[in-house]
């Protein structure tokens, strides 16, 4: 498939499995926005992007923000003119058994990682719908449907891998509604 001149916004594009699937694209000649808390380390993985010949924007993003996912997504198409690919992968975990942790860092991991994915994908969809055509990619965790050993029930709950079923469901329901449209929505 030819992706050449296609943009894509990556959430938590910063480091680690965001900025290898931004570099992966990137070489496919897409133009991305580098979303990330740290707007320092969106910058810098944008600038290492660029250099591949490909238009890049890093922002500042807290996917739990219902205002900051609003205004990055017109930020990227008043810079870009358009958004074809969205990789909800932001995420974060909070280990701990349930008699340990803390409210806060229970809110935490379900505002960034189920949260997020439907705020990125709500903006997601009004811009792809207008456009016919876009994909919405959400990244989790296999550990949603099999564990590892010695996990706490709590502890998986809380972690990516309740965020991977979660998301098996909330992309097959937007897909059935989408796909006439021509927006797709993949785990």
């Amino acid at each position: 498939m030819d992706f050449k001149g296609q943009v894509a916004l990556v959430t938590g594009g910063a480091r680690g499995i965001g900025k290898t699937i931004a570099e992966n694209l990137a070489k496919k000649g897409v133009g991305l926005a580098i979303a990330d808390v740290s707007v320092e380390s969106a910058g810098e993985t944008a600038r290492e992007l660029a250099s591949l010949g490909v238009k890049t924007l890093a922002l500042r993003l807290d996917v739990s923000k219902s205002d900051q996912v609003v205004k990055a997504f017109e930020d990227i198409v008043r810079e870009f003119g358009r958004l074809d690919i969205v990789v909800n992968n932001a995420g974060i975990t909070k280990d701990g058994l349930v008699l340990r942790m803390k409210e806060e860092d229970w809110d935490a991991v379900i505002n960034i990682n189920l949260k997020g994915v439907f705020l990125c994908s709500k903006e997601a969809v009004k811009v792809m719908v207008k456009q016919k055509y876009g994909r919405i990619i959400n990244i989790a965790s296999v550990v949603a449907f099999m564990g590892n050993p010695g996990q706490s029930v709590t502890w998986r709950v809380q972690r990516w891998s309740h965020r991977r079923r979660w998301l098996v469901i909330f992309a097959g329901r937007m897909s059935l509604r989408r796909a006439i449209r021509g927006a797709s929505i993949q785990n």
